[in-house]
């Protein structure tokens, strides 16, 4: 591919990727829509991947139990988000809630069986664990505040490519004055 090319390609997607954010940022319900589908691929992915994790550690620990229950609920919250989209985009709060809330105390739980099992790190599982339990009840109560800043979230997410891809741009450009 020619610089010219590469160099148009980082200009479009970084104005792209800045507009995008914007747009995500003033309609953060919007950007949820958008994502409903993509985060259902990937819950779905997770939730398989809980399921293995269980079938394979079933008898290493005692907090197996909590992965299996992680795990069968990750894949049906990504089955909902799948089949019922909008309906999935005005009850991601909440769905998202109880997820992270399980998450949480699974996360939790197990850092304690890793404690026994003398990793020294144990303790940053429970950290993530209490932080997954504080969202989770977060969700409940502020529903609307959750959908907002998940938007915005994505919102900022894509002005920070866009400003990356433009950046890229720009030294790709001085790059090639200075080359000449």
């Amino acid at each position: 591919m020619s610089k010219k090319v590469t160099q148009a390609l980082c200009l479009v997607s970084g104005i792209l990727l800045l507009f995008a954010g914007v747009v995500a940022m003033l309609n953060p319900g919007g950007a949820i829509d958008a994502v409903v589908f993509v985060l259902g691929l990937a819950v779905i992915l997770a939730g398989a991947f809980d399921l293995v994790i269980f079938f394979s550690m079933r008898r290493s620990f005692f907090g197996a139990n909590w992965v299996l229950i992680e795990g069968i609920l990750t894949v049906l919250v990504a089955l909902f988000l799948l089949l019922h989209p909008q309906a999935a985009a005005a009850a991601i709060p909440y769905v998202f809630g109880m997820w992270v809330l399980m998450t949480g105390i699974s996360r939790a739980v197990t850092s304690f069986d890793l404690k026994e099992l003398g990793f020294s790190k144990w303790w940053g599982l429970t950290i993530a664990g209490i932080v997954g339990i504080l969202v989770g009840f977060l969700s409940f109560f502020k529903p609307d505040l959750m959908t907002t800043a998940a938007g915005v979230l994505i919102g900022v997410f894509l002005m920070v490519q866009g400003l990356a891809s433009l950046f890229l741009w720009f030294v790709a450009t001085k790059f090639d004055e200075q080359s000449h």
